[in-house]
């Protein structure tokens, strides 16, 4: 099985790679011309390395909100550990669909540290319940009241206010069901006897399988829903440093591109970098390409167009990914390399 895990992480990574890569040449290409060439020689590198501590910021703010949630549960890791699992997850979530393989081994890691799999999954699952809800508040916020400051460039405005829109309703409807697991087996088979769906699970054996993944569904909310709440009745003080670590890292995060975009002679424009990027970081889950590649690229030049000078846009975009992707393939492919041998 680990051998088999093994293949499809690199053959999900070649993917993710090859789809980045190329996307970003294109955008090079269109964008570049003698006056971006000249800039080159402008660069500001204090910026650039100031933006490479944002990064190492980024790793360590991680690191300190999984020690905060281990502690809740009365298990210990150490700072080392934390950021490890985390590039780990960040890697496998940037080559798989959904970036839906980065909580499952982050999950078996931290059980391979002594950890019960109920413990780890929770923690991260509550990670990513905290990440929702930053993007289900910020971004409606932005998106309704912020509009000014939002312009999605090239995009169809038909095309974007739907991406966002659609991007609310399921975040909102995944936290509701956080909130109120027991409605899910009512809705879900509620759904099945509509007369299209059902005509389709009376053949052969599809309604038993799709009522057992319900069942086991549930029941693994359930066991999250129970453990959250009491984490949120006893260990107020955690949720609320864990809570505050997330949005740290999604201010340094979001604060990489306008350090950089100084680094190169432009102007930062750090509120509505900030604003831009929720936005678009609240649509990227639901992208189906690895690591969201060639939907991150084109957000990004899209979203930063009406406020970059077209000269600087393309390279700033590979800068950033570079910052934001690369290094994390680079790096969290050796640790979890090196995690999975150890297992073995």
């Amino acid at each position: 099985m680990k051998q088999i895990k093994r293949s499809s992480l690199i053959k999900g990574l070649k993917l993710s790679l090859t789809i980045s890569i190329v996307v970003s040449v294109l955008l090079l290409v269109r964008t570049m011309d003698i006056k971006e060439l000249t800039q080159m020689g402008q660069i500001k590198f204090s910026y650039l390395l100031l933006a490479f501590g944002l990064m190492f910021l980024m790793w360590f703010t991680q690191g300190i909100r999984m020690q905060i949630l281990a502690t809740a549960l009365n298990e210990k890791i150490t700072l080392k550990e934390g950021i490890k699992n985390y590039l780990s997850g960040a890697f496998v979530s940037n080559v798989t669909p959904f970036a839906s393989g980065g909580g499952p081994i982050q999950t078996f890691f931290l059980s391979q540290l002594g950890m019960s799999l109920g413990k780890a999954s929770s923690i991260i699952i509550v990670q990513w319940v905290m990440r929702n809800i930053f993007f289900g508040l910020l971004g409606p916020i932005f998106f309704f009241f912020y509009r000014d400051l939002i312009n999605p460039g090239q995009m169809p405005v038909g095309v974007f206010n739907a991406a966002v829109s659609g991007s609310i309703t399921i975040t909102v409807i995944l936290l509701f069901f956080i909130w109120k697991p027991q409605v899910i087996p009512i809705i879900a088979r509620g759904i099945t006897r509509l007369p299209l769906v059902n005509r389709i699970f009376t053949k052969g054996d599809w309604r038993i399988k799709f009522d057992t993944l319900i069942d086991q569904a549930f029941h693994e909310i359930e066991v999250f829903h129970q453990c959250l709440w009491t984490l949120a009745a006893k260990k107020k003080m955690a949720i609320f440093l864990a809570l505050i670590f997330t949005g740290l890292f999604w201010t340094f995060f979001f604060m990489i591109a306008p350090v950089i975009l100084i680094g190169l002679g432009g102007k930062p424009f750090f509120v509505r970098a900030f604003i831009m990027q929720t936005i678009m970081y609240l649509i990227l889950p639901y992208i189906p390409t690895p690591g969201a590649s060639g939907a991150a690229e084109l957000g990004f030049a899209a979203f930063f167009a009406p406020f970059v000078p077209t000269h600087l846009l393309g390279i700033l975009m590979v800068a950033w990914r570079f910052m934001t992707f690369y290094i994390f393939i680079l790096i969290g492919s050796i640790i979890t390399l090196k995690m999975m041998n150890d297992t073995e």
